[in-house]
C-alpha cells in the first residue's frame, strides 16, 4: 500500500487521553464524492497500555469548518479494549461512509483510561487489503 502524506491523519501519534488527530484532511468542494472512494485505516505503532481496563473508540468526524465547531461522526468503532490494541494491529479498516463534508479528522476517545502508552497511525487510502 502506498501512503499519501496529504491523506495522513496521524503519524505515530501518542494517545493517553481523548484527543483529535494531529492533522485534518480537506476534501475541498468534492466532500462526499471524494470521501466515499477512500478507506480509513488505523494502525497501532505502540501497544496500548493502562493500569485499568482502558478502551479506545476511534471516531471519523467531519465538519464544514476546519475548526470542527460542529463535528458529525461518520464512523464509530465502538470501544476497543487495550488488549486488542497490540503492536501492528489494524483495529480499523473501513470504507468512509456517505455524509462527508469538506473536512475530516479522527478523534481518539479514550474510555476508562487514561492510557499510559499507545501510538497510532491513521490515514485514508484508495485501496486496502481487507481480510
Amino acid at each position: 500500500m502506498i501512503l499519501d502524506k496529504q491523506l495522513q491523519l496521524s503519524a505515530a501519534q501518542a494517545v493517553t487521553s481523548s484527543a483529535a488527530s494531529q492533522n485534518i484532511i480537506d476534501l475541498g468542494a468534492a466532500g462526499d464524492a471524494y470521501g466515499n472512494e477512500l478507506f480509513l485505516v488505523v494502525q497501532v505503532r505502540q501497544a496500548a497500555a493502562a493500569t485499568g481496563a482502558a478502551t479506545v473508540n476511534f471516531q471519523l468526524q467531519t465538519d464544514s469548518a476546519s475548526s470542527f465547531s460542529s463535528p458529525v461522526t461518520l464512523y464509530d468503532s465502538g470501544a476497543i479494549a487495550k488488549t486488542a490494541l497490540t503492536l501492528n494491529a489494524e483495529p480499523v479498516k473501513v470504507r468512509i461512509p456517505p455524509g462527508a463534508k469538506r473536512y475530516l479528522r479522527l478523534y481518539y476517545n479514550v474510555g476508562t483510561g487514561p492510557l499510559t502508552a499507545g501510538k497510532f497511525d491513521a490515514f485514508l487510502a484508495p485501496d486496502v487489503k481487507v481480510n
